[in-house]
C-alpha cells in the first residue's frame, strides 16, 4: 500500500462523507462526527463537529477536518454515529524539511 507523503508545515484537510443507507444514498448527516488524528508512537488527538474549530460541516453528510501534522507517519480516522453511522482511515507521512532542520 503506498502512503502519501506530504511536506511538513501543510495544513492536510481530510474529509468525511456519510450517505444512507448505502453509497448510493442521499448524503446524510451522522448524529456525531468525530476525527481522532495520531501520529505514530504518540497519543490520539481527537477533534469532533461542534466542539473542534478544526471541524467544519461543508453540507448535508460532508464533513472535514483541517490540521497542520509534525513529521511522522499518520492516521486519521474519521467516525460518523447515530443517523448515519460508518468510519474510515487513511494514513500518510509528513517529511522532515530540510530547509527546516
Amino acid at each position: 500500500m503506498d502512503t502519501d507523503v506530504w511536506m511538513e508545515g501543510n495544513q492536510l484537510v481530510v474529509h468525511g462523507e456519510w450517505r444512507v443507507p448505502d453509497e448510493a444514498g442521499p448524503l446524510t448527516d451522522p448524529t456525531t462526527v468525530v476525527f481522532t488524528a495520531r501520529r505514530q508512537d504518540d497519543p490520539p488527538t481527537t477533534y469532533t463537529y461542534g466542539t473542534s474549530l478544526e471541524v467544519t460541516r461543508l453540507s448535508a453528510g460532508v464533513y472535514e477536518l483541517r490540521f497542520i501534522p509534525a513529521p511522522g507517519v499518520w492516521r486519521v480516522h474519521v467516525q460518523g454515529t447515530g443517523t448515519a453511522h460508518a468510519a474510515s482511515e487513511i494514513s500518510f507521512k509528513i517529511q522532515n524539511s530540510g530547509a527546516l532542520a
